[in-house]
């Protein structure tokens, strides 16, 4: 097994090349990460896992290519965040691209999802996106079977069930796992569909006096807020700990196609000091560019309200 170190931050960004972990408690135990440098790298490469647990990071798109799971594993999603101060936003990205899941276990729980921590005001641990890399995933959605995925047949990522907003888009584009597949993938809602991250990080707001956030989705409207949404949902307050890590996050399905608007529960508008982040520039350096439609407040984002997932993250934190 060789590391690497590629990154030029605060945090340790190590990339594990050809690392195999068997039959253990923890085969993986990572928690906090960041992207690498130069723009594209994986995190896991070439490696091979089986009977354990693999304790999965925060923050950043955590990309994982040419890798074995085998029989007995288990994906934890944010298995550290809001443990003192560790975590951000608790919304990872967990890309796959070119893997072979193994595992047919039955009575395995494939993927879990954290829950809330007790006497917290502010937490969503059950944040997180699994989903396949674009280049993987449309070959599925063109009605390829990608042999040995983690998905079932025709279906490309996954999140927790608390973002129901998903499950009342036009013709079961997503759907609870639980009725067809029992506890592998913790109950959670899979999707025909890519997913990524949309962050919003909010500055010197408490948890117990910050609003929600209310997100409505046009889906398939040309891009446009035409009519009525599709759907819609509340987006609970997030904060680690005692620290300047806050703001909101939500899975969002990227695409021209499609307008998302964010606006907040107190009536008040979106402050300009606050930093939107969607999807991540290691998605567009790999493989090919994010693109959504934005409004805060009716305020278009971008160019026409057009983002992309290279956007400026100059100052982000």
């Amino acid at each position: 097994m060789t590391f690497s170190n590629s990154c030029s931050m605060f945090l340790s960004c190590l990339k594990y090349n050809g690392h195999h972990s068997h039959d253990n408690n923890n085969i993986l135990y990572w928690k906090e990460t960041v992207n690498f440098h130069n723009g594209c790298s994986a995190h896991l490469t070439g490696g091979s896992y089986s009977q354990g647990n693999m304790a999965l990071p925060d923050q950043a798109t955590f990309l994982i290519e040419n890798t074995v799971f085998g029989h007995g594993v288990s994906l934890e999603a944010n298995h550290h965040c809001n443990v003192g101060s560790t975590g951000v936003l608790c919304f990872p990205t967990y890309m796959f691209h070119n893997i072979q899941w193994k595992n047919t276990d039955p009575n395995t729980k494939w993927v879990w999802f954290q829950e809330p921590l007790a006497n917290q005001l502010a937490s969503q641990n059950f944040g997180g996106v699994f989903t396949l890399s674009p280049p993987n995933a449309q070959y599925v959605m063109s009605g390829g079977v990608l042999e040995n995925s983690i998905f079932p047949p025709s279906f490309v990522s996954l999140v927790s069930s608390k973002f129901s907003y998903l499950l009342a888009l036009p013709g079961e584009i997503c759907v609870l796992s639980e009725a067809h597949y029992g506890q592998r993938y913790d109950k959670g809602i899979l999707c025909k569909v890519p997913l990524r991250a949309l962050k919003i990080y909010s500055r010197e707001l408490r948890p117990e006096s910050a609003p929600n956030l209310k997100v409505e989705m046009w889906f398939n409207k040309g891009g446009r807020l035409n009519g009525s949404p599709n759907s819609s949902q509340i987006i609970y307050f997030h904060q680690t700990g005692n620290t300047p890590k806050q703001g909101y996050a939500l899975p969002v399905i990227p695409s021209k196609d499609h307008f998302y608007r964010l606006t907040l529960t107190s009536n008040e508008d979106i402050p300009s000091s606050w930093i939107v982040e969607f999807s991540d520039a290691v998605v567009g350096n790999r493989f090919s560019i994010d693109y959504i439609n934005l409004s805060l407040n009716n305020r278009d984002c971008g160019v026409n309200g057009t983002v992309n997932s290279q956007h400026d993250r100059r100052f982000m934190w």
